[in-house]
């Protein structure tokens, strides 16, 4: 896929307006992040010997680290091309408007 900057910079402001409106920095992000050392943690301790809590296998901890991670990469991934974009944007004399 061809670099556009506009369309990653206005990608980007939509999703830093969405994550904005669904607290991400404030709730969702740090609850993710609780998530991922809680099954952490979890994991390491089953390799040394504890049970998992409940029918919980240790790959679908790991899955769920996993996906933890790949939410919160996408998001940064956007946001930091979009960032990039609106400087190349910027340094052309255009500018997005929220």
């Amino acid at each position: 896929m061809d670099n556009n900057p506009v369309l990653e910079a206005y990608q980007a402001a939509d999703l830093e307006n969405l994550l904005e409106h669904v607290a991400w920095t404030e709730v969702l992000q740090p609850k993710l992040l609780e998530l991922k050392e809680q099954y952490s943690i979890m994991l390491v301790s089953h390799d040394l010997g504890e049970a998992l809590p409940g029918k919980l296998t240790r790959e679908q901890l790991a899955g769920r680290i996993y996906g933890i991670n790949f939410i919160l990469k996408l998001i940064r991934d956007v946001l930091v091309r979009g960032t990039a974009a609106t400087a190349e944007l910027r340094a052309s004399g255009f500018s997005i408007a929220n």
